[in-house]
């Protein structure tokens, strides 16, 4: 007598070529099947060498209610590990309707959102730097030390101040674009965009090489953060280095 299990596997086996009965899953039908047949093709563009080396099956799908076959969703694992992140891969098998357009997730930490205190002590040193956070009269308790003076950043030059920057070594020529990421204006999509402005672009290869080359570009960004951050941590003084610096970009 078949098990439960493979009864089971008989029926995914049949639904994946039951044909529509009314226009409405007629259309259904197309508009997954293009949708299937877009990522696919991505996949064997992308990762060429793992399609042909791949012996699962593109229309079978071995998650029971699952929208999306065991191929596709091989490719949104590659995507997720090689070419940029898209969140949890199982987060497709529960959807109730296909996704259209790749999620785009921020990389870049909202502070906007969230208490100051909840922050990593470099973060709170560069948003209050920024003006956006602590008092001056609260930076011995916070950072350890007050610094006699702190330009109002509505007077900084920006380009002075990365001018500045390169004359100065790793890490602290990263300062310019340490806070370009503190403050989300990088020019980066993943570091720039916030939960609450959701973003999300089509499953087209323009959209996928454009997301490749801007996930290169941040984690060079925060490669330099979490550098910039070790460095600080170290001393004080690297503290009143980059209030120094800062302080003589002004206009």
């Amino acid at each position: 007598m078949p098990t439960n299990s493979l009864l089971s596997a008989s029926y995914r086996d049949l639904t994946a070529f039951k044909l529509p009965l009314t226009v409405q899953e007629g259309l259904s039908y197309l508009t997954d099947l293009n949708q299937k047949t877009i990522l696919l093709a991505h996949y064997q563009h992308y990762f060429p060498y793992e399609w042909a080396s791949s012996s699962v099956d593109c229309l079978y799908c071995s998650q029971a209610d699952s929208l999306y076959s065991d191929r596709e969703i091989e490719f949104l694992t590659l995507v997720n590990d090689r070419l940029f992140p898209i969140g949890e891969v199982e987060n497709f098998l529960d959807r109730d309707e296909r996704t259209f357009d790749i999620p785009l997730y921020p990389q870049n930490t909202d502070w906007y959102d969230v208490e100051l205190e909840q922050l990593t002590t470099t973060e709170q040193f560069l948003i209050s730097v920024l003006g956006c956070g602590y008092n001056l009269l609260d930076w011995q308790e916070a950072f350890g030390f007050t610094p006699k003076k702190l330009v109002d950043p509505d007077v900084i030059s920006w380009q002075k101040l990365d001018q500045l920057c390169q004359t100065q070594t790793a890490p602290l020529s990263y300062l310019g674009d340490v806070l370009s990421l503190t403050d989300h204006s990088t020019g980066c999509i993943w570091l720039d965009i916030v939960y609450e402005n959701y973003e999300s672009l089509d499953w087209n290869r323009e959209s996928i090489d454009y997301l490749i080359e801007h996930w290169t570009i941040a984690q060079s960004y925060l490669a330099k953060m979490e550098k910039l951050d070790e460095w600080l941590q170290k001393s004080v003084t690297n503290y009143e280095q980059v209030i120094a610096l800062w302080n003589n970009a002004k206009k």
